[in-house]
């Protein structure tokens, strides 16, 4: 059997506002993923104002050029806590890895790094409990602002070390695509957004947000460094 695993990053560690990099996403059965898209569909759909597609960051901003522009709060919140349910529903595990950042920013390393690591630590994180005859295909999600040869390349050559270190072949393959076309990955944003807010939640002492309190509901493993 192959398990289907939908990654998806938020934040840059460029960014002096952000306190973790996260790569997170779900991993599931076809079955589970199939019950999921149907759902997922359903669920934009069932929503007031009908939205083609969930995509946290532009959510929750009050920038004139997010596709929600002119929502309201209990629109916005409608949106996450609808797609949280239909996560915590499927019964899917939640995986990936954190790097909490330094918050000064002459101690935190290098781009290529912090990438280079996050990544390969969300592979490992992402093959736990399945067994060793069981494989593990990875869809990762791709942006605008990303070259799709360069990212390729990138991980490629991520996943050849991973396979040189560890000695371990149930990470298979990896494709790309645009979280817009695919219903899973906007999932995955959604899971690594709440899990890099989480990280910002402990630094100041804030509750963290209902919607990741049930997504903690699921299995999770998720390696934090």
């Amino acid at each position: 059997m192959t398990l289907q695993v939908y990654l998806d990053e938020s934040g840059h560690s460029a960014d002096p506002n952000v306190r973790a990099f996260t790569l997170a996403g779900l991993r599931g059965a076809d079955d589970q993923w199939t019950s999921f898209e149907t759902r997922w569909a359903a669920m934009l759909k069932a929503h007031p104002r009908q939205p083609t597609e969930l995509h946290m960051r532009h959510l929750y901003s009050r920038s004139r050029s997010s596709p929600y522009h002119g929502w309201s709060q209990s629109d916005r919140d409608l949106l996450a806590v609808s797609a949280t349910k239909v996560i915590t529903d499927s019964g899917m595990t939640i995986v990936g890895s954190r790097r909490h950042l330094p918050d000064d920013m002459a101690q935190r390393e290098s781009i290529e790094l912090d990438y280079f690591q996050a990544y390969q630590a969300a592979i490992h994180a992402s093959v736990q409990g399945v067994p060793p005859d069981e494989k593990v295909h990875f869809i990762f999600a791709i942006h605008e602002e990303i070259g799709q040869e360069a990212l390729k390349e990138t991980h490629a050559r991520i996943l050849k070390a991973y396979h040189e270190y560890f000695r371990d072949q149930r990470p298979d393959t990896i494709d790309f695509a645009r979280p817009r076309d695919v219903l899973a990955l906007q999932a995955a944003d959604l899971v690594a957004w709440e899990l890099s807010r989480e990280a910002r939640a402990a630094r100041d002492g804030t509750e963290i947000r209902p919607t990741l309190r049930e997504l903690h509901k699921l299995r999770v493993i998720v390696y934090n460094s």
